[in-house]
């Protein structure tokens, strides 16, 4: 049952609550972060990717601090399923072939994968099916040179000793065919 009685009101509370969690989020956006310091922010670079992206485009997240933080900055106003993310399942590398999978169900639409350096090492195969098959699927990867999730739990649970938690950087940043 729908109650029209107070429609107006709660909307009204919505939009109120929206526009706070917009204020805060520009407010956090824009803040100095001492580690970046001569580095793009994150989420500054979300911010761009929020404003550049495509309108009706479909958006995968990947697992990982990065792709939970993006949560917030995606935005969309049409209808259809646009955002396919991993949450608390847990399969990292999965970002990727989501996007290729929803590229093949909706040629139509712009299809992107957000995924860190760790989880984007596991999609790699992908990559090569991508160009074999002529997906056009774009991947957004942010490095951070760690496996941020896992180094965070070894902050939490084991007293800052980090073990496993490194990427090294493989230096690829160009655009492929296809």
């Amino acid at each position: 049952m729908v109650c029209n009685g107070n429609k107006a009101q709660r909307m009204a509370r919505f939009a109120e609550l929206k526009n706070q969690w917009t204020d805060k989020l520009t407010e956090i956006t824009t803040a100095e972060v001492e580690s970046c310091t001569g580095r793009i922010r994150p989420r500054q670079a979300l911010r761009a990717l929020e404003r550049g992206l495509v309108a009706d485009s479909i958006v995968s997240t990947d697992i990982g601090n990065i792709c939970s933080v993006s949560n917030s900055y995606l935005k969309f106003n049409h209808t259809g399923p646009s955002m396919l993310a991993a949450m608390t399942f847990g399969n990292c590398g999965y970002s990727f072939p989501a996007a290729m999978g929803a590229k093949i169900a909706a040629p139509h639409r712009n299809c992107v994968a957000y995924s860190g350096d760790g989880a984007w090492g596991m999609q790699l195969n992908e990559v090569l099916t991508c160009v074999r098959e002529k997906v056009p699927t774009t991947a957004v990867v942010f490095n951070n040179g760690q496996w941020g999730a896992e180094k965070k739990n070894q902050v939490i649970w084991f007293g800052d000793r980090y073990i496993g938690s490194r990427c090294t950087t493989l230096g690829v940043t160009r655009r492929l065919p296809g």
